[in-house]
């Protein structure tokens, strides 16, 4: 039996398919490091502002090292990911 449909050339598929794949995950990995790294600086402005409420006694000293132990756990969480590589 013959088969009307023509020969295509799998490599040229296989390669399209390799290269589509490669940009979702790379789009991927880089919409993570900005997530990230918003993350980052939003928990690095909080701890800010703790740092100055404490300083003018509006915060206790309990408050404040919660704020800290925070953002320390956030940031070593975030830079110990494989989806974020800090530049700094």
């Amino acid at each position: 039996m013959d088969c009307p449909q023509p020969l295509v050339c799998a490599d040229d598929i296989e390669q399209q398919a390799v290269e589509h794949l490669r940009s979702i995950l790379t789009d991927d990995a880089v919409t993570q490091a900005i997530a990230a790294q918003t993350r980052l600086a939003q928990s690095e402005a909080r701890f800010k502002r703790a740092q100055e409420l404490y300083v003018l006694g509006e915060i206790s000293r309990e408050l404040y090292d919660a704020k800290k132990a925070r953002r320390e756990n956030l940031t070593a969480s975030l830079t110990t990911t494989k989806c974020y590589h800090s530049t700094t």
